[in-house]
């Protein structure tokens, strides 16, 4: 299963550096962590273009294309 961490930096509810280590810790055939260094724990609201292109990203590196409305 792949496993993305979606990190602000200044998170006070979840500690960075706690969910970084965690992070190391599990095995996965596709892990990444995305920091967003002008966050804390609201990162989608904080960083809305930011949070938006890493998504899409994400959603790409796992074979996921554009997604569209249905119609």
């Amino acid at each position: 299963m792949p496993v993305f961490f979606f990190l602000g930096r200044y998170d006070h509810h979840v500690d960075a550096e706690t969910a970084a280590q965690y992070f190391d810790a599990l095995q996965a055939p596709l892990k990444r962590v995305v920091w967003f260094d002008n966050s804390a724990h609201n990162i989608p609201f904080e960083e809305p273009a930011a949070f938006t292109k890493s998504v899409v990203e994400a959603l790409h590196l796992v074979g996921i294309g554009t997604l569209k409305a249905p119609r």
